[in-house]
């Protein structure tokens, strides 16, 4: 299109000049020389306008460019600017719900190593009266045994009885236990500990579930 309206504009002047120096010619009676040497100048100057006209308008395209070209580097600046500001908040707001999520897991933390604490006293307690419960069983048997192998056979007739009553004795001693804490019936020492440490590790679970929650609900 720049070619083609260039190509036209050079013809339009060369016949614009032409016709002037035709004109000169014939109305004035120049010769040809003459009248050929003004329409070059006429073409000359045609030429010329139109190249500082071309000028002009290139500059003004210039300018307008530049002009449009500050408007989006001051609408990119100031884009930045509300991006940075964003950023900034967002930050702000990340922090806040971290310190939130500490001060939370915190006291959480806190209660669970009490709980612990309590939990491993307890579990030395059960175990120390286990091993006094088992120590005590095993005195009576061995004060039982001596005593069945000197009396007489009704004596010994006599003692079945309370030897049949002993077990009953010894489940009354271990029946409170088992009703205090029901979860530790028919364990051994190892059992117990066992179930401790698995109690420990579910509430340790839990607490990091309600932290990551919390986390998740103020985000």
């Amino acid at each position: 299109m720049v070619r083609i309206s260039a190509i036209f504009i050079a013809v339009c002047m060369v016949l614009i000049a032409a016709s002037v120096g035709f004109v000169i010619y014939l109305r004035f009676g120049l010769t040809g020389a003459e009248s050929f040497l003004i329409g070059l100048g006429v073409l000359t100057a045609l030429a010329v306008y139109n190249a500082i006209a071309a000028r002009s308008r290139d500059r003004s395209e210039v300018s307008d460019q530049i002009a449009t070209l500050s408007r989006g580097s001051a609408d990119l600046a100031r884009q930045l600017a509300e991006f940075g500001l964003k950023l900034s908040n967002m930050q702000t707001k990340v922090d806040t719900v971290f310190d939130k999520a500490l001060a939370t897991a915190q006291p959480l933390a806190a209660e669970i190593e009490e709980l612990s604490t309590l939990v491993k006293r307890l579990a030395d307690r059960v175990a120390a009266h286990e091993a006094a419960l088992a120590s005590e069983t095993g005195a009576m048997r061995a004060a039982r045994v001596p005593a069945a192998a000197i009396t007489m056979p009704a004596v010994a007739t006599a003692a079945a009885p309370a030897a049949a009553v002993a077990p009953v004795g010894e489940a009354l001693s271990v029946a409170p236990l088992e009703q205090m804490i029901p979860a530790f019936a028919g364990l051994d020492q190892a059992g117990v500990a066992a179930l401790i440490a698995g109690a420990i590790d579910g509430m340790k679970l839990a607490c990091r579930r309600q932290v990551s929650e919390n986390c998740s609900g103020s985000g």
